[in-house]
């Protein structure tokens, strides 16, 4: 029996956090599948080490039509097993016993904010494949959504699978780290650039604290993430804060800079509205950076007594946790 494997988003360039999910997910089977039958399906030329019996089948394009292609060829490997990372479209398409990872629900809780194809896909199909796949939840939060949401799912058929580390974001021995020192005036906060990330509240409560003390107005509030959706609110915020270079946009940055940032900052937030998991707490945590976390959905369960939390909705409660 074989096993084929939507492998697209692990060899983006700019991976967020279900690219680093897939590849990382890819890096353990390659352990611990290396005799078994795997075939991953990609959408551009990749020259990567794999087992002897696996294979790689290139299938050009993206989107829509290229989870179609994929589908016709999924279908000659008719006992294969379909491990589907990142799309709930591609297991719809075809007859093959599929496991399925449920990120989060975001399309059915938070569909204004969302895209708007990816809701209607979404809405479409996930209700299709609870009853002939098995669905991974990557929190005990994101299960409890989905049985919610979806009362006829037999809870059985969900297994809560927390997200990893990858090895990158490991802090280095101490020997290795002990020229990079934290300053304590630096503040970072890493998502998507998207409404539902909230970063217009914290921009806000970080412009407040520094208008009310002084003492604040040296803090440097770093920004990393690639732009999203949606961002007026997120624009009207920066334009109306009053210390604007204190704002530092980074944009999408590598692994290694972003650990460097984590190892840096003397505190990282979160302020998100909404998580199936929450990776950047466990990247934070790993490298010894204090964190401030919205206390909704996942991010709780996944920070546990390491993070001061606040109530995403006020922002005087952010304020006193800063």
């Amino acid at each position: 029996m074989s096993l084929i494997i939507d492998a697209r988003e692990a060899f983006n360039v700019e991976k967020a956090g279900k690219g680093i999910y897939t590849l990382s997910m890819i890096n353990a089977l390659k352990k611990e599948l290396k005799q078994e039958e795997v075939v991953l399906l990609v959408n551009r030329k990749l020259k990567i080490s794999l087992p002897q019996s696996w294979q790689l089948i290139l299938i050009p394009g993206d989107g829509i039509k290229w989870q179609f292609k994929a589908a016709a060829i999924i279908r000659s490997y008719p006992k294969a097993i379909l491990f589907s990372p990142t799309s709930f479209l591609l297991p719809f398409l075809v007859k093959n016993k599929s496991i399925v990872t449920v990120h989060d629900l975001i399309a059915f809780l938070y569909s204004k904010d969302h895209n708007l194809k990816a809701v209607l896909i979404e809405h479409f199909c996930l209700p299709r494949l609870i009853n002939h796949s098995h669905l991974i939840a990557v929190s005990e939060s994101t299960k409890r959504d989905l049985v919610q949401l979806f009362p006829k799912l037999d809870p059985q058929k969900v297994s809560v699978v927390y997200e990893g580390l990858s090895t990158e974001f490991v802090a280095p021995s101490a020997s290795k780290k002990s020229h990079i020192k934290k300053n304590q005036k630096q503040v970072l906060t890493v998502s998507t650039l998207i409404p539902r990330k909230n970063l217009n509240l914290l921009i806000d409560a970080f412009s407040q604290l520094q208008e009310a003390n002084k003492d604040y107005r040296e803090y440097k509030l770093h920004i990393v993430g690639a732009k999203g959706w949606q961002n007026s609110t997120l624009a009207k915020s920066v334009e109306k804060c009053n210390y604007k270079d204190n704002l530092v946009f980074h944009g999408y940055i590598s692994n290694c800079k972003l650990q460097k940032l984590y190892q840096q900052s003397s505190v990282f937030v979160y302020p998100s509205l909404y998580e199936g998991f929450g990776l950047p707490l466990l990247e934070a945590m790993a490298n010894q950076c204090a964190i401030i976390s919205s206390n909704t959905s996942s991010l709780p369960e996944v920070a546990g007594d390491a993070a001061l939390y606040f109530d995403p909705r006020q922002r005087s409660d952010l304020i006193n946790q800063l």
